[in-house]
């Protein structure tokens, strides 16, 4: 069970990587992410969310 968790986590992580600029266009921009990250802030949240699940996909596997 926690494979599977794993391997859904790595796919949810890549595929917010991947879709960033669909989600964005599809949901909306955070003005407080725009004013820290710059113009486009919202697609460079995107993926520094998605970096973050990979790493904590890893990180349940090694950890538990």
């Amino acid at each position: 069970m926690k494979y599977l968790i794993f391997i859904a986590l790595i796919l949810f992580g890549y595929l917010l990587i991947k879709y960033a600029k669909w989600i964005t266009d599809n949901t909306m921009r955070f003005p407080s992410v725009e004013k820290v990250l710059g113009a486009y802030g919202t697609y460079t949240f995107w993926k520094i969310v998605g970096v973050l699940v990979i790493v904590a996909a890893f990180w349940y596997v090694v950890k538990f």
